[in-house]
């Protein structure tokens, strides 16, 4: 039925990055990993560091890759952090609101979301889209207004 998938975890990242710098084959690190070869494929693709003025530092570093891969992940645990953002978004995305009508919205009316000491997070429309995944079929097509999935 469905499936669970772990991330990658910064001990799997530097093994990976050493047997990268070993010349060992994808297919023989994700067997020694145990998950499939395209994880591996996936993260080193996604999490690649390249430099344009030091081109000789480019290539796949674990740190880097754990760092990449924590930025990306902390869109969505907005959602948890600020339950009522995400109230008020799902709410504006049931009234029909696109992602980026809210963003902007959310913006101009300079919506108080505030961590630790007055550090602003910027609300994106991709936390928007990222709360719309969390809608129900049914929901996503009243909140589009056309009866259709968005």
């Amino acid at each position: 039925m469905g499936h669970h998938y772990s991330h990658l975890s910064l001990d799997e990242r530097q093994r990976i990055a050493n047997w990268l710098e070993a010349k060992i084959p994808i297919a023989e690190i994700a067997n020694r990993l145990g998950c499939d070869a395209s994880t591996i494929y996936r993260d080193i693709k996604r999490n690649r560091h390249t430099d344009s003025e030091l081109p000789e530092l480019d290539g796949y570093h674990a740190e880097a890759a754990q760092d990449m891969n924590e930025r990306r992940r902390a869109i969505h645990r907005k959602m948890i952090v600020f339950p009522e953002l995400k109230v008020t978004i799902e709410d504006r995305l049931k009234a029909g609101w696109s992602p980026e009508q809210i963003a902007g919205r959310m913006r101009l009316e300079r919506y108080p979301i505030r961590v630790g000491t007055g550090d602003t997070i910027e609300l994106t429309s991709s936390t928007c889209r990222a709360c719309l995944a969390g809608l129900t079929a049914s929901q996503r097509a009243q909140s589009s207004g056309t009866g259709n999935v968005i």
